[in-house]
């Protein structure tokens, strides 16, 4: 009887140990935590369990023109505030501490054709720029998110290895004690 009870408590195991992989690694497909886990897990059976946890807040993808949280605000005075690359100078769009070493002889027709080549490579750069902070923010929100499923895993998996350890004694109690106390009447 022992022994069948020990091969299903281990094939349980097993069983969780899968529900709990399928958990650490569901944070790849780009979902978020359920809030109503968060509150379980989180708030209370990791309190419970004794556990530290490792979570950050999950960055949402902030709207064009909004500061991300954490960020601080670009001030008014500062230089790229007053020569942003939207508002278009009278030198068609060449910063003004470019401007002053950059001075095509008006005279030759190539300046023109310098300046349009010249602006078009600041504009691929800035492109470049852009699709590569949004492409990190993207890649942090995607690690929160996998780092936030990792942690719902080691939560579940501890509460599952105590369920598994009190349930072990338990069952291994209830059988040996009764043969225990019967061969104990028998003796006296």
């Amino acid at each position: 009887l022992y022994y069948g009870i020990t091969i299903a408590i281990v094939s349980s195991a097993t069983a969780m140990t899968v529900f709990v992989l399928n958990i650490h690694f569901k944070g790849s497909r780009g979902r978020e935590v359920p809030r109503i886990l968060k509150k379980i897990f989180f708030g209370v059976v990791a309190k419970l369990l004794f556990l530290n946890l490792d979570l950050e807040d999950v960055p949402t993808n902030p709207k064009k023109g909004q500061t991300p949280k954490g960020a601080q605000p670009v001030p008014q005075n500062d230089y790229y505030a007053r020569y942003d690359f939207d508002k278009h100078p009278e030198n068609g769009g060449i910063s003004p501490r470019f401007a002053r070493k950059f001075t095509p002889n008006p005279s030759s027709p190539s300046a023109d054709n310098t300046e349009r080549q010249f602006l078009r490579v600041l504009q691929k750069v800035y492109q470049t720029i852009e699709k590569n902070e949004m492409r990190l923010e993207d890649q942090d929100r995607k690690d929160s998110i996998k780092n936030e499923w990792q942690q719902l895993a080691l939560v579940i998996d501890r509460l599952l290895l105590f369920i598994f350890i009190v349930f072990t004694a338990g069952i291994t109690l209830a059988l040996i004690l009764p043969g225990y106390y019967a061969q104990m009447r028998d003796i006296v």
